[in-house]
């Protein structure tokens, strides 16, 4: 059973109370393009669709009681500082869909609660140092279908209770090693549909808790000796790397044919724990498991 309420479409099995189910955005009216002067202090605030363009100081002080904010699909492209001020309580910000392309340092301080964030859809071609400080409580972040071309070192180092991360159909090329330190309770990273056609030994470090790498959709042309070394153990994580496959998997015949460069021991450790031809392929992905 699936329902249309206030621009999201929710999807129940029969008999729930929906009720009970469906949360409770309460909306504004007004000039188009402006906050609205008349902000209710209310649990849940929406103001999507309003083609806001900016986020001034202060506008949000007053919104002590707000623990989810949905600002999705306006034109915001500058954030001033103090722009998150107050939202000492807020839980989750939906950013997605906005028109911001430099994430400038400091930019989300007065989130000290938020676990939630979500930047897709932005045309995001710079990450500044430090942009993600006072976040560190985040726990879920996704910023995909954005104009990032390399995450750089320390990009997220800020985010130290992060749980998982998302990030794809970028044109991101490049990912220094560094770019996921601090990173050490992350458990599932995602990176797909991306223009990477190198993984190199430093790639993932920082990654000490990760259980899964999901990253289809990438021609990956090259993946060095211990590319997966900085994974946990004795754990090692499943790691999705391919296309999607239908007879025969796609990254093991590319191995075979030598159209794909790799280190033997591409994850460190014992000789043989993880040899490149050891795959086994399923009807959707190939998987990199350990062939202990």
């Amino acid at each position: 059973m699936c329902s249309y309420f206030i621009s999201l479409l929710f999807c129940f099995p029969s008999g729930v109370n929906m009720s009970i189910a469906i949360p409770f955005w309460p909306h504004y009216h007004g000039d188009y393009g402006k906050i609205p002067d008349d902000l209710q202090d209310t649990p849940r605030v929406s103001l999507s669709y309003r083609g806001i363009t900016s986020l001034p100081a202060n506008i949000f002080s007053h919104l002590h009681s707000c623990q989810h904010m949905n600002l999705a699909s306006n034109k915001i492209k500058t954030i001033e500082t103090g722009g998150f001020t107050g939202l000492d309580n807020l839980l989750t910000l939906d950013m997605s869909r906005n028109r911001l392309e430099t994430l400038k340092a400091n930019m989300f301080l007065g989130l000290n609660s938020c676990t939630f964030l979500d930047l897709d859809g932005n045309p995001i071609t710079q990450v500044e140092q430090h942009v993600f400080n006072g976040l560190t409580k985040l726990r879920h972040l996704k910023m995909c279908d954005t104009k990032l071309t390399t995450l750089i070192k320390g990009m997220f180092s800020q985010l130290t209770s992060l749980l998982d991360l998302t990030i794809c159909r970028s044109p991101i090329s490049a990912v220094e090693t560094g770019t996921f330190d601090g990173l050490s309770r992350v458990r599932y990273l995602a990176l797909w549909k991306i223009q990477m056609k190198h993984i190199h030994s430093g790639m993932f470090r920082g990654l000490v808790s990760a259980h899964k790498l999901f990253m289809p959709h990438t021609r990956y042309r090259t993946i060095e000796a211990n590319a997966f070394k900085y994974l946990p153990r004795p754990l090692m994580p499943q790691i999705h790397i391919a296309q999607p496959c239908a007879t025969m998997c796609w990254l093991k015949r590319e191995v075979m044919a030598g159209n794909i460069m790799v280190g033997r021991n591409i994850c460190g450790g014992d000789p043989g724990a993880w040899d490149a031809l050891a795959l086994k392929c399923s009807c959707e992905f190939c998987v990199l498991i350990p062939t202990l």
